[in-house]
C-alpha cells in the first residue's frame, strides 16, 4: 500500500484486520467487509496507516484459545 503511494486503502477482507477491529471496537461478531469499511471511514484519508496499526494490534493481542 505504502510502496505504491496509496495511503488510503483498507483491505476489508483481511481476516487479521477483521479480528483486530472486532476486539478493538468490542463487537460481539466479526464485522463483514462492508461493516469494516464503514468503521474505517473515520480513519480516512489514512486508512492504510490504520490497517498497519490494526495488524500490529492483532499480532500483540492475547491468545485466549490456548489452554494452560
Amino acid at each position: 500500500m505504502f510502496a505504491h503511494g496509496r495511503p488510503d486503502i483498507m483491505p476489508g477482507l483481511d481476516l487479521g484486520l477483521v479480528i483486530a477491529a472486532q476486539h478493538l471496537k468490542k463487537l460481539r461478531k466479526r464485522p463483514d467487509a462492508k461493516r469494516l469499511l464503514k468503521i474505517a471511514e473515520a480513519w480516512r484519508p489514512w486508512r492504510s496507516a490504520a490497517a498497519l496499526l490494526l495488524w500490529h494490534y492483532r499480532r500483540n493481542m492475547p491468545d485466549w484459545s490456548k489452554k494452560e
